[in-house]
């Protein structure tokens, strides 16, 4: 395992034609670590080695610029996106030239917040992990560990430490392809969260952190699309996974009955899997639509176009035709009757920020009551999970500590 300063040393790249993607503005710093987790219990055909990037909370003295994504997952990732989305954008300048900012004095004065709760993360079908680094980031400020992994077979693409890359192996995309994963993507996350308590795949993981395990009673799971979906699926399977959030992900498959806390957020796509999927969530949950959003706003590129200064508009508009097939369904409202719906309208950021600054629903962490000044409705605990929009940008953490909440983040 590489160390941190080799890393970051691998990943500085001295060109101008490059642009910072705005520092996360939590109160804590951020440090940055990527390696392989294997599965030595399964093979496909080899041993399965999943790719994790871990964002965690700490307090450093300075930070430094470092490549968004490895150049050779760029330079695949931006012609695979520009044909699935159908785009005349190229998004491949956009990926090789962004920079994200990390802990430079890593190996020295970083002192990490070690016992902050850990939220695992799933990305959309065919996406690398690598695409939600500025989202993981800014919920890693908030106080949290965020585990973000690349699913061999599924991931387009996913670069190693060693320079080799291993490819989406589905010869068709397609609903049912799609489905097929989602099972493999459950196990992974349970063989993350055993390995979380594994001292020795600890060291070797965290170098900085040694043979020291994390408890697994504080574990949350997040997911974007598919990687959603099969967050709310593993909560009905790991009772370790103390709540689950769907960022826009359609129910190809019908979870098990969850008892944990689930989160919902939708960008508003007519999608018949929610209603039908909402009965078997029984323990506490919220769905939220946001309107005038996309798909793709719950990910990293509508930060890096604005960060590029570049307009999202072709983006968005014309991503519509992937959405539609992959949701089943055209633009527009989702009509349902769950009870505890909220629709947001984003056409005022900042009276959205001040009547609904943090929209909660149930403990996910601790369960003890906390100061609710800043809750709209009295509802929302320490330990519950949050979301929060602002600037049509959307970010979801879990309230930590004596009250403390997400404030609205601007990415």
């Amino acid at each position: 395992m590489q160390s941190m300063c080799t890393i970051l040393l691998l990943l500085l790249v001295s060109t101008s034609a490059t642009y910072l993607v705005p520092s996360p503005s939590g109160k804590y710093n951020v440090t940055l670590t990527t390696g392989p987790l294997i599965d030595y219990a399964r093979n496909d055909p080899t041993p399965r080695a999943l790719m994790l990037s871990v964002f965690q909370p700490a307090r450093c003295a300075s930070t430094v610029p470092v490549s968004y994504m490895p150049n050779k997952t760029a330079e695949f990732q931006g012609p695979f996106l520009q044909q699935i989305f159908n785009m005349s954008i190229d998004l491949t300048p956009l990926f090789l030239e962004a920079r994200v900012s990390v802990c430079s004095d890593y190996s020295s004065s970083c002192s990490h917040l070690d016992d902050a709760p850990i939220l695992l993360f799933s990305p959309g079908y065919s996406i690398p992990r690598l695409y939600y680094n500025a989202l993981a980031s800014a919920i890693a400020s908030e106080g949290f560990i965020v585990i973000t992994i690349d699913h061999p077979g599924d991931a387009d693409i996913i670069t190693y430490p060693d320079g080799h890359a291993v490819y989406n192996n589905d010869t068709v995309q397609s609903l049912l392809t799609m489905k097929e994963h989602i099972p493999i993507r459950v196990t992974d996350a349970s063989f993350v969260i055993d390995q979380l308590s594994n001292a020795t795949a600890i060291a070797e993981l965290l170098p900085h952190r040694g043979p020291r395990p994390f408890p697994t009673d504080r574990v949350a799971m997040l997911g974007h699309s598919l990687g959603g979906v099969a967050a709310v699926i593993a909560a009905g399977q790991d009772a370790r996974i103390r709540g689950a959030i769907n960022w826009d992900g359609t129910f190809l498959e019908s979870p098990s009955e969850v008892s944990q806390p689930v989160l919902l957020m939708s960008h508003g796509m007519a999608d018949e899997s929610w209603p039908a999927t909402w009965p078997l969530l029984k323990g506490p949950k919220l769905w939220v639509d946001i309107a005038n959003t996309t798909h793709v706003t719950f990910s990293d590129v509508p930060t890096l176009l604005q960060a590029a200064g570049q307009d999202a508009t072709e983006l968005a508009a014309e991503s519509l035709g992937y959405l539609a097939l992959v949701h089943g369904g055209a633009p527009g409202d989702v009509e349902h009757d769950v009870g505890t719906t909220r629709r947001l309208e984003d056409s005022g950021a900042i009276n959205l920020k001040m009547e609904l600054n943090v929209i909660g629903v149930c403990e996910l962490v601790t369960g003890r009551d906390a100061d609710l000044s800043t809750s709209t409705d009295g509802s929302i605990k320490d330990g519950d999970a949050i979301a929060v929009l602002n600037e049509n940008r959307v970010i979801l953490g879990v309230r930590n500590g004596n009250g403390a909440d997400l404030s609205a983040t601007r990415l």
